[in-house]
């Protein structure tokens, strides 16, 4: 998805600063990571970002290394009291989401691809002729479903 190289951080001595400001003001680690996460994410909006690539700038701006358990209770957090903004899209990624209902409805749509893809997994000696047919008809649904996607993101 997103290496290290590709995160585009406009001020990273503001970061740095943030991060400054928060260890002299003895935040717990959690704030720390969920406070900083929040800047390198929306300074990537609609981007994936690698939870490693998190890590690795938190680490570098403050100088500490939190452990992993740290991270995903500050993560889950931050992706809760975002209202939305921050999405985790895929195991280990994370996302700035600017237009909000735009991203939840790709979301679904995905969802229900997934779905879909998993109903047409059956054993055929039990099933009957009209579920056969139906089944028949999930990748024409798939890509119309793709194609209903692609005009939202126009």
């Amino acid at each position: 998805m997103n290496d290290m190289e590709n995160i585009n951080i406009r001020d990273i001595e503001m970061l740095r600063e943030v991060a400054e400001e928060l260890l002299q003001n003895r935040e717990s680690p959690s704030k720390i990571i969920r406070d900083l996460a929040w800047i390198i994410l929306s300074q990537n909006e609609s981007v994936p970002v690698s939870l490693k690539s998190i890590r690795n700038l938190i680490s570098e701006t403050t100088g500490r290394i939190f452990s992993p358990g740290i991270y995903s209770g500050a993560m889950r957090d931050l992706t809760d009291e975002s209202n939305g903004r921050i999405v985790n899209v895929d195991r280990g990624y994370y996302l700035y989401e600017t237009n909000i209902k735009r991203g939840q409805i790709i979301r679904t749509i995905n969802q229900c691809k997934k779905d879909l893809d998993n109903l047409a997994v059956d054993n055929i000696l039990r099933l009957s002729n009209e579920d056969i047919q139906s089944i028949q008809m999930i990748p024409h649904i798939i890509q119309e479903l793709d194609n209903i996607i692609k005009k939202i993101e126009q």
